[in-house]
């Protein structure tokens, strides 16, 4: 009784495994395929179209924001909506306000004037250069 115990426990085991390895491959190549075929049709269609948004610094008028912004606050330039702001906070270092948007291309030149929605109302801004000051330690990547 005990052998056969020990036979079933083996074969339940072993196909327990099996049916893991097989479905665990399955899946690595079905998900590999899937990424492969997305990248390169998103790769080609923007090389055939360009770039549409680009991420860019901007500095806010205003108050020091104290708490950053849990949606994302629109960019607006005449009235268009042209881009939104996904961080925004004040920076103590620089002594004014600073955010992270993605903006339409058209709008991504440094020294655009935008305005940014936030809750606390309209805040003139104008798009800057990334990084907004040189890092302070040295990098061996170059």
């Amino acid at each position: 009784m005990k052998l056969f115990v020990y036979k079933t426990l083996f074969v339940a085991l072993t196909v327990f495994i099996l049916f893991h390895l097989t479905f665990g491959y399955v899946l690595k190549s079905y998900e590999k395929k899937l990424y492969n075929n997305f990248s390169s049709q998103k790769l080609k269609e923007i090389k055939e179209k360009g770039l549409t948004e680009k991420l860019v610094g901007i500095e806010l008028e205003g108050d020091p924001i104290i708490k950053v912004p849990e949606n994302f606050w629109s960019v607006k330039k005449n009235d268009k909506k042209v881009g939104r702001v996904s961080r925004a906070f004040f920076s103590p270092r620089l002594q004014k306000n600073i955010a992270l948007a993605i903006v339409d291309i058209e709008y991504a030149e440094e020294e655009t004037h935008v305005v940014v929605e936030s809750p606390n109302g309209d805040l003139k801004s104008k798009v800057v250069s990334l990084p907004w000051f040189k890092a302070d330690k040295e990098t061996h990547l170059d």
